[in-house]
């Protein structure tokens, strides 16, 4: 699609469209990866686009060759200058500046529209003029990150979100799940919402064919259960060590490790101790490139309490890996058993023909003594079946890879650059 402008001696002349993507920094995170997902597929495709970070933290690689990623740092601009980790209320004092910045760029840049990704850069973006379109994206439940958030925090984004939320030329959720949880919480017909589920990247099955290098490198196979993501509470690696060290009693070569790292290191480390399973387990930490540990396992968990749209376990479906996940709020259920409800939680072990379901984890972690709650045994239950069946992990296997290939970035790219036409057409005003 092109843009019409005036042409200094009065004629039309046509551009491509500007568009602004206004995220909070470039830490490591799925909203992260899908907004600079976005900014490469556009610049691919002709537009112009701007990087807009509210803070300078950086941690992603940005995507494509290198002359794209030299293109995509010509294009990147930080609106502010503090840490990502700053208190809710010194944050919010910055709205002002942050405002004026932002409005700026968007003058200095000619952009056409804004496209914003989480809660703080969605409160900017719509406090901006209406002199250009603004299209914001949820990338979790919302029920769920209200709960996380300070109490401040909390109320700062209920309260503004429904004044707000009317300037939206439209909203972007990335699972069905959470939009229906967002349309009930701020009264928001379905019409106004867009689903478009994130996408995998084909190229990571080449990267997976890398050699993985680092702790717990050695234990990899097909007796081993990986887990990749942030060692912090809302990823469950706690009830995943409560829950293993009953695999190890039924499955005693059984090994996991642990992808990522963060704040709960030191204590779930100490975690596994306890358990007596310290030997049976290895952080292997950050990776770069986490393909070749969720290729090479025997299975992979993801004991979520929380997700927005488990990029993690998409790619390791598209790997051809037989997984296992909690069925939390959201996208766990969406992936491997699509044809369900997508409000239903099972109550049991629940097999699909994409994968295992176990029911959501304890909400707080539990010390190694306590005794393992229903859900963490049936996380070791659906663990030891796959373990011990071949079969069944093959099938799975094979189902995980058939399911994941409907999430493709060519469907994903062609969605979001509908958006984007749309809330530039004059009719969506």
């Amino acid at each position: 699609m092109t843009s019409a402008r005036p042409a200094d001696d009065g004629r039309i002349r046509q551009r491509p469209p500007h568009v602004g993507i206004l995220i909070g920094s470039l830490e490591a995170g799925g909203a992260q990866r899908m907004a600079l997902a976005l900014a490469h597929d556009l610049l691919a495709d002709g537009w112009e686009v701007r990087l807009l970070l509210l803070n300078p933290d950086r941690e992603m690689t940005l995507p494509g060759d290198g002359p794209t990623q030299a293109a995509l740092e010509a294009r990147l601009s930080v609106l502010g200058g503090s840490s990502v980790r700053a208190g809710t209320l010194s944050k919010s004092l910055r709205f002002p500046r942050l405002h004026r910045r932002l409005e700026a760029a968007i003058a200095e840049h000619d952009l056409d529209v804004v496209v914003s990704f989480m809660e703080r850069a969605n409160l900017l973006n719509l406090l901006g003029t209406r002199r250009v379109p603004r299209i914001i994206s949820v990338r979790k439940q919302i029920s769920v990150a209200l709960a996380d958030k300070s109490a401040l925090k909390r109320t700062l984004v209920e309260r503004a979100y429904p004044l707000l939320l009317r300037r939206a030329r439209a909203i972007v959720l990335n699972a069905h799940g959470s939009a229906a949880d967002f349309a009930r919480r701020f009264h928001i017909p379905n019409a106004r919402l867009n689903v478009i589920p994130n996408a995998v990247d084909p190229a990571i099955v080449q990267q997976a064919e890398a050699e993985p290098v680092g702790p717990g490198a050695d234990l990899l196979g097909p007796s081993t259960v990986v887990t990749v993501g942030r060692l912090v509470p809302a990823k469950g690696q706690a009830p995943l060590l409560r829950a293993f060290a009953q695999v190890v009693r039924q499955v005693p070569e059984a090994r996991l490790v642990l992808v990522g790292d963060g704040p709960l290191r030191d204590r779930l480390a100490a975690l596994a101790t306890d358990l007596g399973i310290a030997p049976q387990v290895a952080f292997a930490g950050f990776q770069t490139n986490p393909y070749p540990w969720m290729a090479r396992a025997g299975a992979l968990a993801l004991p979520s309490r929380a997700e927005g749209f488990p990029n993690a376990l998409l790619e390791a479906m598209a790997l051809g890996q037989a997984c296992v996940a909690a069925d939390c709020p959201t996208g766990p259920r969406e992936l491997l058993a699509p044809d369900t409800p997508v409000n239903r939680i099972t109550e049991a072990v629940e097999v699909t023909n994409a994968g295992i379901l176990v029911p959501p984890m304890p909400g707080e972690d539990l010390e190694a003594a306590a005794p393992l709650t229903p859900s963490e045994t049936a996380l070791a239950d659906a663990l030891v079946r796959l373990l011990h069946a071949p079969d069944l992990r093959t099938r799975l296997q094979a189902g995980a890879a058939a399911r994941a290939a409907d999430f493709t970035p060519a469907r994903a790219r062609a969605a979001w650059q509908s958006v984007i036409a749309r809330s530039l057409a004059p009719s969506s005003g």
